[in-house]
């Protein structure tokens, strides 16, 4: 079985290639395509949700505006400190992975399925052009625990993904599949309060904008898409130059060329699609994982794979 001593070198050599990459990158090729300069100048507002607007979760607009505070208002000290610890939350986000791969696929397996992810991280700047990375570490440290059965703090982490991004909140469907309702329900109740309690509290402590951020979600145009394609929306950003962040009443505003497509009409497909998809997988470890035992991979009696082996023992017993 690997312990974490086989997973710390992938993840050091990621680290050290992304610090040499970082290192001789100038400002202007840090930024690049990504959304740097946007996050900066929002940033510079003030504090989200207090003092502005913003069109995501508060977990990364809070962030930014910290570290926009420790770097002392400097662009170049700003874009070097993002791009630093987006890539630490992507090294832990390949830990996470390769524990995850482990349990499910067995040492040999999982270092294979490492190096493979390893390659799409070192290589394509997107892991710091924007901040899915916080959200893929909360999805991935979700799933871990989830499948450990660690419930609660699986509902705790995604909670914190749902803070970030949205996407995290998938990971549900995944406890739905390991054992209904009963490991459904403790992740979504403690994901659910985490992410109430938060929504709360800034509503308390500043209702406009902390309204406006929520209700800016249904005024976004479609942008850097195929849909934009079909919008004829063929700027960058997801919001026009009519939206003001330090103006609430601008979040709502119309944005972009409306949907050709509506919708309502396109969500229920892919929704439904995916709802199917996830019925027809059979990852090879959620028989040993129904139960919810925690039992470390090297246990034969509680790694999932080792339940496969011993069904498939069996059933060859009996021929």
């Amino acid at each position: 079985m690997p312990t974490q001593s086989n997973r710390t070198p992938l993840v050091l050599l990621f680290l050290t290639a992304r610090l040499f990459l970082l290192a001789g990158l100038p400002l202007e090729g840090l930024r690049g395509y990504g959304d740097l300069a946007h996050f900066y100048r929002q940033a510079s507002l003030g504090w989200p949700y207090f003092d502005t607007w913003v069109e995501y979760p508060p977990v990364f607009p809070f962030l930014s505006a910290l570290l926009y505070r420790l770097a002392g208002g400097s662009e170049h000290v700003y874009v070097y400190l993002l791009a630093g610890g987006l890539s630490l939350a992507q090294a832990g986000g390949l830990a996470l992975f390769l524990r995850l791969a482990n349990r499910l696929y067995g040492t040999d397996a999982s270092l294979r399925r490492g190096w493979l992810y390893f390659a799409l991280l070192v290589c394509l700047p997107y892991g710091w052009w924007s901040f899915d990375a916080l959200a893929v570490f909360s999805m991935l440290l979700g799933l871990a625990w989830l499948l450990e059965g660690r419930d609660g703090r699986a509902g705790l982490a995604l909670g914190f993904g749902l803070l970030t991004k949205w996407f995290p909140g998938l990971v549900l469907i995944a406890a739905w599949r390991l054992g209904g309702l009963r490991r459904f329900a403790l992740p979504a109740a403690a994901a659910t309060a985490v992410t109430g309690a938060v929504l709360f509290g800034l509503y308390l402590g500043a209702p406009e904008n902390t309204l406006a951020s929520l209700r800016s979600q249904a005024g976004k145009g479609s942008w850097e898409t195929v849909w934009a394609l079909l919008d004829g929306n063929f700027q960058t950003g997801n919001f026009g130059t009519q939206a003001d962040p330090l103006d609430p009443a601008t979040a709502t505003l119309p944005s972009r060329h409306p949907p050709r497509l509506s919708p309502w009409l396109t969500l229920p497909f892919f929704a439904g699609a995916g709802l199917w998809l996830s019925r027809q997988a059979r990852p090879g470890g959620a028989r040993g994982l129904r139960s919810g035992r925690a039992g470390r991979p090297g246990n034969d009696s509680s790694h999932p794979r080792s339940a496969v082996v011993q069904d498939s023992d069996r059933g060859r017993g009996a021929i």
